[in-house]
C-alpha cells in the first residue's frame, strides 16, 4: 500500500475522492434534515431519500459511457464543477427558505451527474498506479470512501448544530472545487477516445451490456456485487436496531459500530493485493462473503458491545476484500475503452441492491422481529453464495486456467528488451490483452498518420518501414523487421499519429498487444527501459528528427 502512495497521481487522485465523498455525504444528512425541517413529513424524508438515490440506478450506465467517450480526468473535473455550481444553488435556495421540491431536484440532478463521476474515477485508477499496486490502490480507494460514508454524516450533523443546512451545503460545494482542483493535478496516461470513431450511445451500451455479460468473470462479479449490496442496505438498518435494542447504545452507538467495520477494512486492506493475485477467485469471494455473514449471525449471540465491535471488524474485513477483488477483476479483465460503462452500469446495479436492502430491512423486521432480521441477514450472504457455488467454482476454474495459458506468453514477452524491467503482473495484463494475427505478403498492418491504438511484435514473418517523413516526402523504405522486432511503441507512447507505414513483404503473424495494456506496463517504473529509449530516439531521429521526445528514458546507452 506504500507503494501504491509513491505514484503522485494516485495521490491526487486519493485526495480528490476523499474530498469530494466527504462532501457529499455530509450534505446527504444536512439535505434530509433541511427536507424535514421544511416539511414536517418524515413521507418526503422517504421520497427525497429515494430519489436521491434514484440516478444511480437510471444513469448509471449513461454515466459510465460519458466516462469512455471523454477523457476521464476532464469527465471529474467538470462533474466536480458542475455538482458545484448545483450546491451553490442549494444554499441560496436553503438561505432563502425556498422549495423543499426544488432542493429534491438539485439533489436529483447532483446525483445524476456523480454517474459520470465514480465510472471515470474506476477506470482512471490503472492509468495512474502500475498493475503490480492496482489491488492495494482499490483497498485505499474503498477504505476511505467507507470512511467518509460515517465521516460526512458526523460532519454535517457538526455543521447543522452550529448553523443551518445552507452551511453545509456550501461546504459541500466547497469540496467539489477542491477536488476539481486536486484532480487537475493528475497526469495520467489513460484512456483517450479515438476521433472520429466514437460510437452512438445506443451501440455504447449495448457493448457496455454485452462486456458485462462475455466472461464467466465479470458475471460471477456481477452477481456477488448485487447480494452484497443488498446485504449493505440490510445491515445499515439492522445495526441501528442493534445499537438501541440489544447493546444499549442509543443511537450514537451507531457510529462506533460502523467505525468497526471501517477497521476492519483498514486492516484487511494489507492482504487484498495478494488475494486479487490468487487463480481462484471465485474461493476468494465465497470466503468473504462467508465471513461477512457469519459476523452478522455473531450478533444475534452477544449483548455485548467489545464483542459486537470484534465481530462488526471481521464483517469490515470480509467487505473490504470482496469490494476490491470485485473491482480489481473488472479493471483487469475489461477492455479499457469499455470499463466506464461496465463500472457504470455495476453501480445501477450495486445502488438498486442497497435501495432494496433498505427498504425491506424495517419490513422484516416489522414482520419478524430483530433477532429473525438479524438472522436473515446474516444468512443471506452464505445462502446466495451456496446457491451461487457451481458460478463460483467456474469462476474459480477460469481464473486459474487463464493463469495457466498466459503463464508461457508471460515468460516468451519476458524475455522481450522492450520489457525489461516489467512486473509480472503488469506482463499478465499484457498477455491477456494479446492477440494474434495472420497477415498475408503484401498486407499494411499500420498507415503513416494514422491514430496509434495498438502494440505489434512480430513472430514470424518478415515486413518493411516505410515513411514520408515529416516534410512529406514520397514514400522512402527505412528498413525491415523480422522476427522478435516489434513495432508501435512510437505513437502510444508519444500520443502521436503513426510515424510510418509497415506492410508485410512475407506471410507473417504478428502479436497484438492494446496499446494501454502496453502502456501501463512499460511506463510503470520512473522512467522506461534503456532499449525502449533508445530505439524511439533512433526511430523518430530517421523520420521524425525536429520531434522532442516526451517519453523519460533511460540513458543513451
Amino acid at each position: 500500500m506504500r507503494e501504491a502512495l509513491t505514484s503522485r497521481g494516485f495521490r491526487y487522485l486519493l485526495s480528490a475522492v476523499a474530498v469530494s465523498s466527504t462532501g457529499d455525504w455530509l450534505y446527504g444528512a444536512a439535505l434530509l434534515a433541511y427536507v424535514f425541517e421544511q416539511s414536517g413529513s418524515l413521507f418526503i424524508v422517504a421520497v427525497a431519500s429515494t430519489l436521491r438515490l434514484l440516478p444511480y440506478i437510471l444513469f448509471g450506465v449513461i454515466g459510465g459511457s460519458v466516462a469512455d467517450r471523454f477523457d476521464r480526468r476532464r469527465v471529474m473535473i467538470a462533474a466536480d464543477l458542475i455538482r458545484a455550481g448545483l450546491m451553490l444553488l442549494l444554499t441560496i435556495a436553503a438561505a432563502t427558505s425556498g422549495s423543499v421540491w426544488l432542493a429534491v431536484a438539485i439533489s436529483f440532478a447532483a446525483a445524476g451527474v456523480t454517474t459520470a463521476h465514480h465510472p471515470a474515477m474506476v477506470a482512471l485508477t490503472p492509468a495512474v498506479v502500475d498493475e503490480e499496486h492496482l489491488a492495494p490502490a482499490n483497498s485505499i480507494l474503498s477504505t476511505v470512501e467507507h470512511v467518509a460514508i460515517a465521516a460526512g454524516p458526523a460532519l454535517g450533523g457538526v455543521l447543522l448544530i452550529l448553523g443551518s443546512p445552507a452551511i453545509a451545503f456550501l461546504v459541500n460545494g466547497l469540496t467539489f472545487v477542491a477536488s476539481a482542483a486536486l484532480t487537475l493535478r493528475v497526469h495520467d496516461g489513460s484512456h483517450r477516445p479515438e476521433r472520429g470513431n466514437r460510437p452512438a450511445d445506443g451501440h455504447g451500451f449495448l457493448e457496455g451490456l454485452r462486456a458485462l455479460r462475455s466472461s464467466v468473470e465479470i458475471i460471477g462479479v456481477v452477481v456477488v456485487m448485487l447480494a452484497t449490496t443488498i446485504f449493505w442496505g440490510l445491515e445499515t438498518v439492522v445495526l441501528v436496531l442493534v445499537a438501541e435494542e440489544r447493546l444499549g447504545l442509543g443511537s450514537e452507538g451507531v457510529g462506533f459500530l460502523f467505525a468497526s467495520i471501517g477497521v476492519g477494512g483498514i486492516l484487511a486492506a494489507g492482504v487484498t493485493g495478494r488475494l486479487t493475485a490468487q487463480p481462484k477467485l471465485g474461493r476468494v469471494l465465497a470466503a468473504s462473503m462467508l465471513l461477512s455473514g457469519a459476523a452478522v449471525l455473531g450478533l444475534v449471540a452477544t449483548r455485548t458491545p467489545a464483542v459486537a465491535y470484534a465481530l462488526l471488524t471481521l464483517d469490515g474485513a470480509g467487505s473490504i476484500i470482496l469490494d476490491v477483488v470485485v473491482v480489481t477483476t473488472l479493471q483487469r479483465t475489461v477492455a479499457p475503452q469499455l470499463l466506464g460503462r461496465v463500472s457504470g452500469t455495476l453501480d445501477s446495479v450495486a445502488v438498486a441492491g442497497m435501495l432494496l436492502g433498505l427498504l425491506a430491512a424495517p419490513l422484516l423486521h416489522r414482520w419478524t422481529g430483530l433477532t429473525s432480521t438479524l438472522l436473515i441477514t446474516g444468512i443471506w450472504l452464505p445462502a446466495v453464495a451456496l446457491v451461487a457455488s457451481p458460478l463460483l467454482r467456474r469462476l474459480s476454474v477460469t481464473s486459474s486456467q487463464r493463469f495457466r495459458e498466459i503463464d508461457p506468453v508471460v515468460e516468451f514477452l519476458s524475455g522481450l528488451s522492450v520489457f525489461e524491467g516489467a512486473s509480472r503482473p503488469a506482463l499478465e495484463a499484457v498477455a491477456m490483452s494479446l492477440r494474434t494475427e495472420r497477415v498475408r505478403a503484401g498486407e499494411t498492418v499500420v498507415r503513416e498518420g494514422d491514430e496509434a491504438d495498438d502494440f505489434f511484435v512480430i513472430a514470424t514473418g518478415k515486413l518493411e518501414v516505410l515513411s514520408s517523413g515529416e516534410a512529406g516526402e514520397a514514400p522512402r523504405r527505412m528498413g525491415t523487421l523480422g522476427p522478435g522486432a516489434y513495432f508501435g511503441e512510437i505513437g502510444i507512447l508519444e500520443g502521436i499519429p503513426r510515424t510510418a507505414t509497415v506492410r508485410a513483404i512475407t506471410d507473417c503473424e504478428l502479436y497484438r498487444i492494446d496499446g494501454q495494456a502496453f502502456r501501463d506496463a512499460v511506463t510503470q517504473a520512473p522512467r522506461i527501459s534503456a532499449a525502449l529509449a533508445g530505439a524511439i530516439r533512433l526511430r523518430l531521429a530517421r523520420t521524425h528528427p525536429s520531434h522532442r521526445v516526451a517519453t523519460s528514458g533511460a540513458s543513451d546507452e
